[in-house]
């Protein structure tokens, strides 16, 4: 019985090939050998993050300004890019460099009472927000 089954299970591989390639051919090279032939458009400068200004403000709840109060900058996955504080005058403005690929950022301002957690598009070069 034991040869039987050996013997179909052989007969099953020789039928499927084996596990050989159809092809006998070298590997091809590649398509692009020539790096000067690239279609680059002009302007393009290979950069993985980008400048953002950042112009922050903090008031309390009766729209004092907050004065040094901790800013936070995280990518939506959390990851911290910015931390820093308000000036004497409720104030934050910072450029900041953020990763190319990111849509928007978490930006929270540790001031109770507030609400302290927003989510910012960064799809211009200066960003306002008042934290009221």
């Amino acid at each position: 019985m034991k040869t039987i089954i050996f013997g179909v299970l052989t007969l099953l591989l020789i039928s499927c090939g084996g596990g050989k390639s159809k092809s006998n051919s070298a590997p091809s090279e590649p398509v692009m050998n020539n790096p000067d032939a690239l279609s680059v458009p002009n302007g393009f400068d290979y950069k993985m993050d980008r400048d953002i200004q950042f112009n922050l403000q903090v008031l309390d709840h009766n729209g004092v300004p907050g004065k040094f109060i901790g800013i936070q900058i995280f990518e939506p996955s959390l990851t911290l890019i910015y931390s820093g504080q308000t000036n004497s005058e409720g104030y934050l403005e910072e450029v900041v460099r953020i990763p190319m690929h990111l849509e928007s950022v978490q930006v929270q301002a540790s001031q109770v009472g507030i609400n302290n957690l927003v989510s910012l598009d960064v799809n211009k070069d200066v960003i306002f927000h008042e934290f009221k």
